[in-house]
């Protein structure tokens, strides 16, 4: 992330534009890319599989959590 940053405004602001900087910014864009399906994966791989990655684009709703202990009732 920190070389996208980098060289991204290196290009924007053409400070150093040349043929390095766009290919640092080409190749950390493809890692970043490769890392968050490599992150899906590991994800899915660890948990329960389809059922966890389906959890992610259809959230069942919110339950409520449990009411506080009451130190009277006790």
């Amino acid at each position: 992330m920190l070389a996208l940053i980098v060289s991204g405004g290196l290009l924007y602001f053409g400070i150093y534009a040349g043929h390095d900087a766009v290919m640092v910014h080409w190749y950390a864009t493809w890692v970043t890319m490769a890392f968050a399906g490599l992150h899906i994966l590991t994800h899915y791989a660890i948990a329960r599989g389809v059922a966890i990655a389906c959890g992610l684009f259809a959230p069942s709703a919110c339950r409520r959590p449990p009411p506080r202990l009451d130190a009277v009732e006790c």
